[in-house]
């Protein structure tokens, strides 16, 4: 299988990236089948659900083409807000396998991508279809298949990692924590987790068994979380969550970089044992990666180390 690498700052890359980037192309490709079930009657089991804005239409451009040309054995559903629902004919020239998701109008005060995400999942939850959904974001690009794999390694080992929070002088890592952590009472794992700045080599799973209950906890179901900070990140939340329910662990081993291009030789090879399937874009070529087959890229939009963790 090629690798997918997306067109960005007006680079120009091989055949293959050329290909997906070509707006004739991603125009004209049927869209006919969902994930890698084109073939099969087997149906997928996971499913990704990506907050999108106009802002970012390139991107989601870019997301989708990565799609395609990957064919990972997820579905994916994209989910807009309400007042974004003029603007559907122009998502579906890149995108008509699935239907929108729409959210209710979120101010700029709250936690709009947050939101999005939870209303995602609480709409994938309710049709009883998926047994793991991961909420990720548009700037971010699909590179292999193995998803259903990824999924049963986080359900059966929820071991999170981290880089110690000390080693993060701007305010906005400890306010994400802290304010992603309030809800959950105390306790010493949980006091653990709030050390740490969870380090992403994972994607970001939820299991469907749980997201009614997170979602109650959370406010969602009383007021539709339109009441959050900014600073509240759903994934970050849920590590909370899970942690304060006894479902799962902070790992031993902290992670001494907060970039995965200043990883110690030890500390790959240690989280290489749990697989990295979720790599920043930044760090693609890193030689600390080396043999390392991500099945997706974050954050497509930072291409330097200072950028990455910003």
């Amino acid at each position: 299988m090629e690798s997918f690498r997306p067109l960005l700052s007006g680079e120009v890359k091989g055949s293959v990236a050329d290909l997906i980037g070509s707006a004739f192309w991603i125009a004209n490709h049927p869209h006919k089948f969902m994930g890698s079930t084109e073939n099969t009657s087997v149906p997928n089991k996971v499913a990704l659900v990506c907050p999108v804005h106009m802002p970012k239409f390139a991107q989601f451009r870019e997301f989708v083409a990565s799609y395609e040309l990957v064919q990972p054995d997820c579905d994916l559903y994209f989910i807009l807000s309400e007042e974004a629902r003029h603007k559907e004919a122009k998502y579906k020239e890149v995108w008509d396998r699935t239907e929108f998701i729409y959210t209710p109008t979120v101010t700029p005060n709250d936690s709009v991508i947050s939101c999005k995400k939870f209303h995602g999942l609480h709409q994938l939850w309710k049709t009883q279809r998926y047994e793991g959904i991961a909420a990720v974001d548009v700037d971010s690009v699909f590179a292999g298949v193995g998803f259903h794999e990824s999924f049963a390694r986080f359900k059966h080992d929820p071991t999170i990692f981290g880089c110690p929070l000390s080693r993060y002088p701007t305010k906005p890592f400890h306010d994400v924590v802290r304010l992603s952590t309030r809800l959950f009472g105390q306790s010493e794992e949980l006091d653990r987790y709030k050390k740490i700045y969870a380090w992403w080599n994972t994607i970001p799973w939820y299991q469907s068994e749980h997201i009614s209950a997170f979602l109650t906890r959370v406010g969602f179901y009383q007021h539709g979380f339109v009441n959050q900070d900014w600073h509240s990140f759903d994934q970050v939340m849920y590590h909370g969550w899970l942690i304060s329910e006894g479902l799962a662990k902070v790992g031993d081993m902290h992670i001494s970089a907060e970039m995965p291009e200043k990883m110690r030789p030890d500390e790959i090879a240690n989280l290489a044992s749990r697989r990295l399937d979720w790599i920043g874009y930044a760090a693609r070529e890193s030689s600390v990666f080396a043999g390392q087959n991500p099945l997706m890229y974050f954050h497509t939009d930072r291409l330097d180390e200072a950028s990455f963790a910003a």
